[in-house]
């Protein structure tokens, strides 16, 4: 007999497939965003996620259904969308999670340049020289 054969089963799909069967016609906003982000993580269904979380924010618009569509965000690679997410879920209430998001993913001011991309010399020297001068 092998360690695999003694160790327990699980199925990752469990718990979101159970999670589903209880869910009715007037679900609670908190089981839909939570729901989302299950779904997302463990079978990878990141529109289904979205779509749930956002019927959540619909019915509730509080923090942690920002928070969990931000994480749905991030796992389906969408770094930008994640971040507005989170941002606009601190303006509903302060959440540890979302506050946390926010600093781990970073914080990048705007180009002083607008018009020019980022990634311009001009809008390069101009933020360094901002920057050391206090001005940004």
């Amino acid at each position: 007999m092998s360690n695999a054969d003694c160790a327990p089963r699980s199925n990752t799909l469990e718990p979101p497939l159970l999670f589903r069967h209880a869910l009715s016609s007037d679900a609670p906003p908190a089981s839909l965003s939570a729901l989302g982000l299950s779904i997302a993580a463990n079978k990878g269904d990141h529109p289904q996620g979205v779509v749930l979380c956002k019927e959540a924010i619909r019915l509730a618009p509080e923090p942690i259904h920002y928070y969990h569509l931000g994480k749905v965000y991030l796992l389906s690679g969408k770094k930008h969308l994640a971040l507005h997410a989170f941002r606009k879920g601190l303006k509903f209430g302060y959440h540890h999670g979302l506050a946390r998001e926010i600093e781990r993913l970073g914080f990048r001011r705007p180009p002083i340049l607008p018009f020019l991309g980022r990634k311009h010399p001009l809008n390069r020297y101009a933020g360094i020289l901002f920057s050391r001068l206090g001005l940004q």
